[in-house]
Parts: C-alpha cells; sequence; structure tokens
C-alpha cells in the first residue's frame, strides 16, 4: 500500500476520544476493556479486587472509541473471528458481536504499518512492515521485517532494520514460513518466515502483490500479471492491462478467481473486482469505495470467498457477505 507522504507521525499514541466519567483502560493481551472509577487508589492491595468489582457494577459511561485513520492494509482471521487492520498508529482489531463492531489496539507497538500480511498456515503468525513512530531511537525510517508469533501482540525484529519499508506484503496460503513484499519495485522472496530473502525481479516494476493458493498475483506499471511458479516467481503471464492506472492495492480469493483491487495515488482513483482471475472488471458497487483516492485495504474471509472486507484510508470500514455485490458500513469515523 502506498502511505499518505503529508501524514505526521506522532512521538506516541494519545486517545482522541472525550473523557467519559470512567477512565478507560486496555487490556492488550486480552483485548478487553475495563473501568477504573475517579479516585480509587491502585494502591489497595488484597481489597482492590472488591473495591473495584462494587464500583464498576455502578459505572455505566460508555466506553470511548478507538479512533484510527490512515488504515493501509488488512486481514481477516476467520478463527478468531477478527478483523486485523494495519493503521498509522499500530494494528487495530475488530471483532463482531451481535452486530455490533467493536474495536481495540493489538499490543503496545504503535509503528506505522504500512505492510501487514498473516502466515500462509498459522493463524497467530503476522509479518508486519512500515515506519517507527521514533526514527532516531529506532535507529532508521524503516521497520524492515517484523514478525508476530501471538496475534499481533508482541513483535520481533525479523531482519532488514532500517533498510527496507515494505507497502506491499502477502504470505502465501497453504504455505507457511513464506512472504513476499514489494520494495522498490523489485520482489523480496522469503521462505523462513522472514529471516533470509531473494531479491526476483518481476515482469515489470511491482507495485504490490497477493498470493492465491496456487496463484502470485503481481500488480506492476505496466498492467497485472500472474505466476503459478510459486517456488522462484518466473514464468509471468500479463493478466489485464490497467489502460495507465496502476492497482495500488490488491487482494486475491484463496482460489485465485475473485480479485479485489484499487488504483488511488492520493489524487484520484477507484475500486473495482473480476470473477474471473483478473481478466476483466468491473467497479465496486459502494460510492465510497468506487471513489476512493486513496488505497483501499480488501481482507477476503479465507473460509469464505465471498465475505469480504474494504477500508479506505480513512478509516471508513465496510464488509460484504456476498462477494462484494452489496457493502454495509461496520465502522465510520
Amino acid at each position: 500500500m502506498t502511505a499518505d507522504p503529508n501524514s505526521i507521525r506522532p512521538s506516541s499514541f494519545a486517545a482522541t476520544a472525550s473523557e467519559s466519567p470512567c477512565q478507560h483502560h486496555i487490556t492488550s493481551s486480552a483485548r478487553r476493556n475495563f473501568f477504573i472509577p475517579r479516585g480509587v487508589s491502585t494502591n489497595m492491595g488484597r481489597w482492590l479486587p472488591l473495591v473495584l468489582v462494587a464500583m464498576l457494577a455502578g459505572c455505566t459511561a460508555p466506553m470511548p472509541p478507538v479512533e484510527f485513520t490512515h488504515v493501509h492494509d488488512a486481514v481477516f482471521v476467520p478463527s478468531e473471528g477478527a478483523l486485523f487492520l494495519g493503521t498509522h498508529y499500530g494494528v487495530v482489531v475488530g471483532t463482531e458481536a451481535r452486530g455490533q463492531w467493536t474495536w481495540t489496539y493489538a499490543g503496545d507497538e504503535r509503528y506505522d504499518y504500512m505492510g501487514l500480511t498473516q502466515d500462509g498456515v498459522r493463524d497467530n503468525v503476522f509479518y508486519a512492515s512500515g515506519h517507527p513512530n521514533d526514527p532516531r531511537a529506532y535507529g532508521g525510517v524503516h521497520l524492515g521485517l517484523r514478525r508476530s508469533l501471538d496475534g499481533a501482540e508482541t513483535w520481533e525484529q525479523r531482519s532488514l532494520k532500517a533498510e527496507v519499508d515494505f507497502h506491499a506484503l502477502t504470505g502465501f496460503p497453504g504455505r507457511a514460513d513464506v512472504v513476499a513484499g514489494a520494495w522498490q519495485g523489485i520482489i523480496k522472496h522469503s521462505i523462513d518466515g522472514g529471516a533470509t530473502w531473494r531479491d526476483i525481479e518481476g515482469p515489470a516494476p511491482v507495485i504490490t502483490l497477493a498470493a492465491a493458493k496456487e496463484t502470485l498475483f503481481a500488480a506492476t506499471t505496466a498492467g497485472l500479471f500472474a505466476t503459478a511458479d510459486l517456488t522462484n516467481l518466473t514464468r509471468w503471464q500479463s493478466v489485464f492491462d490497467d489502460d495507465g492506472a496502476p492497482f495500488s492495492s490488491l487482494a486475491a480469493s484463496p482460489d485465485g478467481l475473485v480479485l479485489f483491487a484499487s488504483t488511488g495515488d492520493h489524487r484520484a482513483g477507484d475500486a473495482r473486482h473480476s470473477t474471473d482471475g483478473g481478466a476483466t472488471w468491473a467497479p465496486i458497487n459502494e460510492p465510497v469505495l468506487a471513489s476512493a483516492k486513496s488505497p483501499v485495504a480488501f481482507a477476503f474471509d479465507p473460509s469464505d470467498a465471498r465475505h469480504v472486507f474494504a477500508s479506505t484510508s480513512g478509516g471508513r470500514v465496510f464488509e460484504s457477505q456476498d462477494g462484494g455485490l452489496a457493502w454495509t458500513a461496520i465502522r465510520i469515523p
């Protein structure tokens, strides 16, 4: 995905929601919310749990919402029923209960995650790249490749620190530890969970990537290409000539037949979908997405290709249960 060059990265995250009668605290390891009322000392020893229970029972003020914008990438994990969003200030997780979506931050890192993807086999393993919130302390402006083994709660530096900023990352469905990213027009490919990489020339300068079970798609400056050679990433075939409007975001269903893409470059753009592996395209029937000037982050439900999510850069999130024919807004900032 492509970041907004005019964005300002704060050195730390500060909630923008108005203060409620109860202070809001997020327990990131469990992605739960609870309240500590004003005036309650947190140094009350063994009586604190009982005091909290009694006071929390009377605390009915609404929970301040998690505020986020600048969504760059998206991953849906059906085993958790959770939508993970790579944003300007960290990974946001959305979950649904009784028709209501709630949003929390995963973990404590508030890095600008430009690229976010999931391992092709292990649901709890994520790969991310982008920019640190404090480049001087981090040692550079590029995150390199970071890996999480616990569902984006904590991260380890895997490789390429201060060297690479992947704005496009993809795991390979059914293949553990395999990840590819687009960097300065080339493809970097790893088969050991991002520890080591080899550089591969694509069919043309590569903008973004999307992997299906048997196909890797590459959106380039010369159109959309695909290859079934998932080992060497060669033998590319032209799929679609983009008529001068290259794709800036791309997502593929597990079987590679349904694709979603957008062309936003922060000045103009659109969003569209294909049901024949990218040979033909039709506009998305949702005005906000269809006219998006920035890249749209799409995510398929790996267990159901008709279940799709789309998020605008501004943080408006949509869900479709019918393969993109109809969309429902599940978050309006």
